[in-house]
């Protein structure tokens, strides 16, 4: 396990080939992990690897090591007491192996355990509005202030002994307090210079990221540097063309580099798939990239994928929009960059429509849809464009999901989509009179039943046998959302994509259709 997380995978799997890019790559990486000099404090270089050793080992000694002083007690003794005697109870209650084998086994075998993916981009979003809130609001008298701050550098210098005596103040049991500070204080370090392991570093204060099993875990988030989303992105053109600027900066410097000179056709293929496309994941969460954006992207890699040699440019042989289509349709698999943004954000706005306990969700309904649903809200002049983004992806939500019937008190019989078929979920008999599915429905106080005599004097008789079809539960069910596109209801990026692609490519065919009528 140890080697396997200190190497890469492919490499577990497949070893190195004695091939020239082998060589290449590892003489670069042993010239990019030399250390050679060093400057030190009073401005001096140092290029002695026994001064190296030392200046780093006395560098990070210095970092977690700590004085003792009384002063914080004036702090802590305004804090209030919030752990209670039942959560400390809970806090300190023997361990099954059930529970531990369950916990363990839904971490990553060879990942350390993080923040969640959807916690990251929630900061970013609720960031980016409390930004642009502080941006564009003029008028009244109450000001704000936001503080941006180094939670990396405050984890290194949190001193234990005010680490304990907080967590006493707050009402921890003593018990659990010496087991956090027993996990904390157990580490020691080395500092490793040009490959070598040098020093032995015991600190006194800091705090590495512990994990412990407990049946109600206070939730931690550690910071992460993905979540660094450049915030340029406020709705200003400057601030767009900078972020743009970068993120092609980004590409262009991983397809450029020599690794690429020694790639073969399935190394690039790999290399842009898994590095390229990749790049600008987290900003197309939160962000529509401008379609300029996305179309000189494409070309950086269409360029790296046929070839281009300085200023010589090769010949494309399939146009983008065919490598874009999957193997088995003689394309390349490669994403749609644009598509898969709007897919993104798709997946932003399903949260908003099932992750209602969310910060994230509070925000923003309160905001711009605070009287209906995601998929009615508007876009108003004054919205910030992490909403502008988000809403474009209405109309592909709709397209893909449809309405599980629960009570069916809040579906419309004729205009939501809550048949279980396969095409169109929508009702197509002739519209009578304007109903909920609960009218449709006898007996919720005991056996729910469909009111068959009604339903098929109002439908047509193949819509009648369908919703007859549909399961009732005595439980009251509230009526939910789901994907259409997935056997379990589930929505899934993938399936998304393909909806999207189906999407554009039938307004494609009309658009064709429509042109060749006209001529």
């Amino acid at each position: 396990m140890y080697w396997h997380q200190r190497s890469r995978v492919s490499w577990m799997q497949h070893r190195d080939r004695n091939s020239k890019y082998f060589h290449v790559v590892a003489s670069q990486r042993r010239r990019s992990n030399k250390i050679s000099k060093l400057k030190v404090s009073n401005g001096s270089w140092i290029t002695q690897q026994s001064d190296l050793e030392f200046a780093a080992s006395q560098y990070f000694q210095e970092i977690f090591s700590s004085a003792s002083s009384n002063s914080f007690h004036q702090v802590i003794q305004h804090m209030d007491r919030v752990v209670t005697p039942y959560m400390n109870s809970i806090l300190l209650e023997e361990f099954i192996e059930d529970e531990v084998r369950t916990t363990i086994f839904q971490m990553h075998p060879t990942k350390a355990p993080g923040p969640d993916e959807r916690v990251i981009i929630d900061n970013i979003l609720i960031s980016f509005e409390t930004l642009h809130y502080m941006k564009t609001k003029r008028w009244g008298t109450s000001t704000h202030m936001a503080l941006k701050l180094n939670m990396s550098k405050a984890y290194d210098r949190v001193k234990w002994y005010y680490l304990k005596a907080l967590m006493l103040r707050m009402g921890f049991h003593p018990r659990w307090v010496n087991l956090v500070l027993d996990r904390i204080s157990s580490v020691s370090y080395s500092v490793i210079v040009s490959g070598e392991a040098f020093g032995f570093i015991k600190p006194f204060r800091g705090i590495r990221q512990v994990y412990y099993f407990a049946r109600h875990p206070l939730q931690n988030v550690k910071p992460s540097k993905k979540s660094l989303v450049h915030m340029s992105w406020l709705g200003d053109r400057r601030g767009k063309k900078q972020a743009s600027a970068e993120i092609k900066l980004r590409i262009q410097s991983k397809l450029s580099s020599w690794k690429g000179k020694f790639l073969s056709q399935v190394g690039k293929e790999v290399l842009i798939k898994s590095v390229a496309q990749a790049i600008p994941t987290y900003a197309r969460n939160c962000f529509l990239f401008p379609n300029g954006l996305c179309n000189e992207l494409n070309s950086i890699m269409g360029q790296f994928w046929w070839g281009l040699k300085e200023v010589e440019k090769k010949m494309h042989w399939l146009s983008r929009k065919h490598l874009c289509f999957a193997k088995k349709d003689a394309g390349m698999g490669f994403r749609d960059l644009k598509c898969f943004n709007l897919v993104l954000l798709a997946k932003q706005g399903w949260r908003l429509l099932h992750c209602q306990d969310s910060l994230f969700f509070r925000i923003f309904k309160s905001k711009y849809f605070p009287n209906g649903s995601f998929l009615e809200a508007a876009i108003p002049s004054h919205a910030s464009y992490a909403w502008c983004s988000i809403a474009q992806s209405q109309n592909l939500l709709i397209q893909g999901s449809r309405w599980r019937v629960g009570t069916g008190s809040s579906i419309n019989i004729w205009q939501d989509k809550w048949l279980p078929m396969s095409s169109n979920q929508k009702v197509l008999s002739p519209r009578t009179f304007d109903a909920r599915v609960s009218d449709l429905i006898n007996g919720f106080d005991f056996q729910p039943r469909w009111k068959g005599t009604l339903i098929y004097s109002i439908f047509f008789p193949f819509e009648a046998d369908i919703i007859k079809s549909i399961l009732l539960s005595v439980k009251r069910l509230a009526n939910s959302l789901i994907w259409t596109k997935n056997r379990r209801g589930v929505f899934s990026v993938q399936s998304t994509y393909f909806l999207q692609r189906e999407i554009e490519e039938a307004a494609n065919r009309n658009m064709a259709s429509t042109s060749n009528a006209g001529s």
